[in-house]
């Protein structure tokens, strides 16, 4: 992961604590927090109050691949087979949704017009 602190005239490697691939990211607004998602489910959280964390919500062969994340920290995250997961906390836990999904799902946003995070 590379991060610029310049407005993206320079950018520095972040070393994160998880190697798996990551497909979505979201960036706050003020960038102190970067929420990242991808293979076996992994979600990164980079936060410069907290720190760097990487957890594994899923079998090492499924993916999450989509993140949308509110300003006011609900959000989802979607994969493979019908995933969806939700979350109340900018990402710090994340439920389970059943939806009778089973197909890949690659994106997703909110319909509900709350500013973004």
């Amino acid at each position: 992961m590379l991060r610029s602190d310049d407005g993206g005239a320079k950018w520095a490697s972040v070393t994160t604590p998880t190697s798996r691939d990551l497909h979505a990211v979201r960036i706050s607004r003020t960038a102190d927090l970067v929420v990242a998602v991808g293979a076996a489910g992994v979600v990164l959280r980079l936060d410069d109050a907290l720190g760097a964390s990487a957890e594994e919500l899923l079998e090492p062969g499924l993916a999450l691949r989509a993140l949308h994340l509110s300003l006011d920290g609900h959000g989802q995250a979607v994969g493979d087979h019908g995933v969806v997961l939700h979350s109340h906390d900018a990402g710090l836990e994340w439920e389970a949704l059943d939806l009778g999904l089973e197909e890949a799902l690659f994106g997703l946003d909110d319909l509900h017009g709350e500013p973004h995070l």
